[in-house]
């Protein structure tokens, strides 16, 4: 598979020599060149790998942040960064890739001494996406294959519920026959007796015996009996069913107990540390998997990255409050199905109203109770 890299400069200088050298070291490798519009050139090439060659890091950060605050795809699918700085600021550099501003670092002013780095970087960054790839694809069969709970042992409730009523039918059909004839019987016993001879005049007894037996036998039996064939290979169908998924029972089992293996991850948004560490602590107590968010931004670069199972997001933050992060995140197609819990600090109606409208799957009201936001979150995950 080809690998896509977007090089998003503010000058020429170096795009030339940039691109030679990433054409030569990566020849599966697509490398773009930003021109008019770095934000638009983001969204129509979807690049796996962001190279930021901006001669200062303030202006590669104000790319970045913008490109978070105005695209409308950068956090809909999973790339990487990787910096290009100067030697006056390579300790800035590692701090911002330390607070995961970026993925990734290279000294590339001025010329560096060792051209490999980039390439280098380059390499670690496709190992990095395939591997989140890869994580993401087994953890959707692990979320589907929790979807399956229950499956076994409600196919085979069915299956016994279907011998069940071909029993029924069986027995039906057999006390259909035993009834008509014994209505038959009945009937010829009146009228032998003469208990019908002011209705019907019977002037042959056998002739008429013999023709309620034709009548019983032709069309009550006939058909009774013609149904017999069908059920036969139905039920047979049914036992040959039972027999063929019996292996496949004992595969889903094994595979719902993998999946149960796995810890799911949530992404708590909030600006307040002291309130993170708490949700936290909380959560990791319960053997999820916890990653958490400063702000709306900070979550959206987050899920550019990796994919929770489910979001605790705070309602208010500066500059991109939960409300509007919550709507860009449910804008997205591929983040759409990740439930997001809205904690706020007001139980107002038209809150409340707001939260779900915004595509919140359900609220929490501060102070939390751990107890009522673990049920919350065990509900949406089940």
């Amino acid at each position: 598979m080809t690998t896509s890299i977007l090089i998003a400069t503010d000058s020429s200088e170096d795009t030339q020599s940039l691109e030679m050298q990433l054409t030569k070291d990566h020849k599966d490798c697509l490398v773009l060149i930003s021109s008019k519009s770095l934000i638009t050139d983001f969204d129509n090439n979807k690049p796996d790998i962001l190279v930021l060659a901006f001669k200062t890091l303030a202006k590669a950060e104000n790319y970045y942040n913008e490109l978070y605050q105005n695209s409308k795809q950068v956090a809909s699918y999973q790339h990487r960064s990787i910096l290009l700085c100067n030697k006056d600021e390579l300790e800035l550099a590692y701090q911002a890739c330390k607070q995961e501003n970026f993925d990734d670092y290279v000294l590339f002013w001025p010329t560096p001494v060792d051209n490999n780095q980039l390439s280098m970087a380059i390499n670690r960054a496709q190992l990095s996406l395939d591997r989140a790839k890869a994580y993401t694809a087994n953890h959707k069969l692990s979320k589907q294959s929790q979807g399956l709970s229950n499956l076994d042992t409600k196919l085979e409730a069915d299956l016994n519920v279907a011998h069940e009523h071909l029993g029924n039918i069986d027995q039906t059909t057999i006390k259909l026959q035993q009834t008509a004839s014994t209505a038959l019987a009945v009937l010829l016993e009146r009228l032998n007796q003469g208990d019908l001879n002011a209705i019907i005049d019977i002037k042959d007894a056998n002739a008429l015996k013999q023709l309620l037996e034709k009548f019983q036998q032709d069309l009550i039996n006939q058909h009774l009996n013609a149904l017999n064939q069908p059920l036969t290979h139905l039920k047979t169908w049914l036992q040959e069913l039972g027999t063929q998924y019996t292996p496949h029972f004992e595969s889903v089992r094994l595979l719902k107990k993998a999946a149960q293996k796995i810890p799911q991850t949530i992404l708590v948004v909030d600006d307040d540390k002291f309130a993170q560490n708490l949700s936290k602590a909380a959560l990791a107590e319960e053997n999820y998997i916890v990653i958490v968010a400063d702000s709306g931004y900070q979550a959206l670069k987050i899920l550019s990255k990796q994919r929770p199972d489910l979001i605790l997001m705070d309602m208010n933050m500066p500059d991109l409050d939960g409300l509007e992060t919550t709507r860009r995140i449910k804008a997205l197609e591929q983040l759409t199905t990740i439930p997001i819990i809205m904690v706020t600090g007001n139980q107002a109606k038209a809150d409340v109203i707001n939260c779900l409208k915004a595509g919140a799957s359900d609220y929490i009201v501060k102070p939390l109770s751990h107890g009522t936001l673990l049920d919350k979150i065990h509900k949406l995950l089940d």
